[in-house]
């Protein structure tokens, strides 16, 4: 959807505050990992989603009644969007790798930095729910990326969502 919509809107706000991406427990706030894949993607607002290319491999699907087989689905996916001003990029992947770590190489062909700041959301438990005692399992982590011009390296691991803001290079 984002790459095909300047705008992508929230149905119903309900759906939001009761079907479950912030819960009360007791005296503890829970943030459930759609509220938190919603705080990254949220960077996308107001800006201007630009071109993306990714190469590496994939799997197939088998289809069924409502949906067709598909070949070669990749394993990452990739969406990025430019400021309206053009001195900040966001780049958000997602791997569906159930195990590996995933290496990116990061290629920018218009846009020079320095380095970024990277939020990665993942967890080692594919059916983790927040809960009283881990309240942030699904809290994004926030590290640096080292780019060198217009190259850089990240590794991705299993099941997660990741941004990297970039600033351009003065």
């Amino acid at each position: 959807m984002i790459r095909n919509a300047a705008q992508i809107p929230l149905a119903n706000a309900t759906a939001f505050m009761h079907g479950g991406c912030i819960r009360k427990i007791g005296a503890r706030v829970c943030f459930d990992a759609q509220y938190y894949a919603i705080q990254l993607y949220s960077r996308m607002r107001g800006n201007r989603a630009v071109k993306c290319h990714y190469e590496g491999p994939g799997y197939d699907t088998l289809g069924c009644q409502i949906a067709p087989n598909i070949k070669n689905v990749p394993y990452v996916d990739v969406a990025a969007c430019l400021s309206d001003d053009g001195k900040e990029l966001d780049v958000f992947l997602t791997t569906r790798y159930q195990k590996d770590k995933t290496q990116i190489e990061l290629n920018l062909w218009d846009f020079e930095a320095d380095e970024g700041e990277v939020a990665v959301m993942t967890s080692d438990d594919p059916v983790a729910v927040a809960n009283p005692l881990d309240p942030e399992v699904f809290a994004p982590t926030i590290t640096k990326m080292a780019l060198h011009g217009k190259q850089g390296e990240l590794t991705l691991p299993p099941h997660s969502l990741v941004r990297i803001n970039l600033k351009r290079h003065r």
